[in-house]
């Protein structure tokens, strides 16, 4: 079932459930900043608390809401909330149009009935009501650069973040030399979206004119505005309430706003994108059929899932009576003789820890044009070798690699050059991931420096060309568990001059 909304001031809400209740209250309704403001600029994210605090989301309360602008404006990090490796880099334009403030709170005379109990009135009116609620609208546009690796990242990051700040450049300037600058980490490839919040008919803007368009935002219409910000005051306040002390203490262990860390709804957050993103690296790691490169998912994964269940028992106990309940936090060991209450700064995330390799070179370092069928990003993509084609007589003509994307589906086919009349081998399917490459063989002679036959082994047969005459092998073999082939590179003119073997070796997951 969908969370209830917030909608206006004086409305309940339940910490533990981050959503909407009845109303039970009445005061007076102030607008303030009536015209509001606008605020235009560049942010750069490594993690979720980045992007809460660029999105001016409250992360103690806010990101957890799975309802009206808050779950809308975080949807579009789902993605670089599983990873480790990924910058986002953010334009943010927030234009305000007022905020609204309850004051001289009272309990409606319809609502009279449960001021018994502190469960009474949660069970109609939440543990709190909603002080004020800022209205207006906010234009984002999400750059996601996906990095290899932790340092790549950091790398990406800190010079992103210093030419998104360079004084005397406009923000369209600075923005093209940010994303000009992320892209030669990551090879120009980046995924892009942009959106508006608070008008129905929005049009967006080109990718040259989003800096203007920013700082525009302040003068365009919103004509559908929504709830940029919301605070909550405990029933505490309200006079006639029932006795609140337990529920308040619960509220602050929930939802902690001095430290955000140690609330236990920021923490089961953090403990889900780390399920998330453990999910991610574990499906890189069985696209290549290297799990047994690490031994630490599935253990993290069965702690992370006992904390979620633990904070879920806390917030099942809790609801069941808000005014005794004093359910124990959840604890981890700081020491072999102590413990302590866990917080969300536990919880790390995995990397996939891996290189991409070349094996032995066959043939001579000259001739033809260099080629490389294996690009930096083909781990992000979770790119696989499905088929190999090879066209050869008394040497290698051709050699046609089939590859598929896991991450998307998509397919795609790597030709080295124009077999010309040479004999085709057929393609050799290695599309069931049943069936693993374990050496790849390339016979050359060092007469012409020529490769002449690829005899590829399997743990399922065995597929070989035509004999050449060669009288060298450079041979590859894979270290069973962390090692993948991934394709060729070398050098092709009408025949293959240079051929190596191009693979990827896995490591034990890094956690940050």
């Amino acid at each position: 079932m969908a969370a209830r909304a917030v909608t206006a001031v004086g409305q309940g809400f339940s910490s533990f459930r981050n959503e909407g209740c009845d109303t039970v209250v009445t005061g007076k309704v102030d607008t303030k900043q009536r015209g509001g403001g606008i605020d235009a600029n560049i942010q750069v994210c490594t993690s979720m608390t980045d992007v809460c605090s660029a999105l001016s989301i409250d992360a103690s309360v806010e990101a957890n809401c799975s309802f009206g602008s808050f779950h809308d404006r975080l949807q579009y990090t789902r993605s670089f909330a599983k990873s480790t490796t990924s910058v986002l880099i953010m334009v943010v334009a927030n234009r305000t149009l007022g905020t609204d403030e309850i004051t001289g709170t009272k309990f409606s005379e319809d609502h009279k009935w449960i001021l018994d109990s502190a469960n009474d009135l949660y069970s109609v009116g939440g543990d709190s009501f909603v002080a004020t609620t800022t209205l207006g609208g906010q234009y984002i546009a999400f750059y996601q650069f996906d990095a290899e690796t932790i340092q790549e990242r950091d790398q990406l990051a800190n010079s992103a973040k210093a030419s998104a700040h360079t004084a005397g450049f406009s923000l369209q300037a600075r923005l093209d030399t940010t994303i000009t600058n992320a892209s030669s980490y990551t090879g120009s490839k980046y995924s892009f979206i942009q959106k508006i919040f608070g008008q129905s008919h929005g049009k967006l803007p080109d990718a040259n004119n989003i800096g203007q368009f920013a700082l525009d935002f302040g003068t365009a219409e919103l004509d559908a505005p929504v709830i940029l910000k919301f605070t909550t005051q405990s029933y505490n306040t309200v006079e006639g309430r029932p006795k609140m002390t337990n529920v308040d203490k619960l509220r602050s262990i929930f939802a902690n706003r001095i430290d955000p860390a140690k609330g236990l709804g920021t923490i089961r957050v953090a403990a889900q994108h780390a399920l998330d993103s453990i999910a991610t690296v574990r499906a890189i790691y069985d696209v290549y059929g290297c799990r047994a490169a690490d031994n630490t998912l599935d253990a993290r994964q069965t702690t992370y899932k006992g904390y979620i269940d633990a904070i879920d028992k806390w917030q099942n106990d809790t609801e069941d009576d808000v005014e005794h309940a004093h359910p124990p936090v959840p604890t981890i060991w700081s020491s072999k003789d102590s413990q302590r209450p866990l917080e969300a700064t536990d919880i790390q995330l995995p990397a996939a820890s891996y290189a991409i390799m070349i094996g032995p070179a066959a043939g001579g370092n000259s001739g033809g044009n260099p080629f490389d069928n294996v690009p930096s990003n083909a781990i992000l993509r979770q790119r696989r070798v499905t088929g190999i084609e090879v066209w050869s007589g008394d040497f290698i003509n051709t050699i046609r690699t089939r590859v598929q994307y896991e991450i998307d589906g998509s397919t795609e086919t790597l030709l080295t050059n124009d077999p010309g009349g040479s004999m085709d081998n057929g393609m050799w399917d290695f599309s069931n991931t049943s069936q693993v490459i374990q050496e790849v063989s390339v016979h050359y002679s060092t007469d012409d420096w020529l490769c002449k036959e690829i005899t590829i082994v399997t743990n399922q047969g065995k597929y070989q060309t035509h004999s050449g005459q060669g009288d060298q092998w450079a041979t590859w073999t894979a270290q069973p568990g962390t090692d993948c082939f991934l394709g060729f590179a070398g050098r092709f003119g009408d025949f293959a001059n240079r051929l190596m073997v191009k693979f990827v070796r896995f490591a034990p997951v890094t956690w940050e």
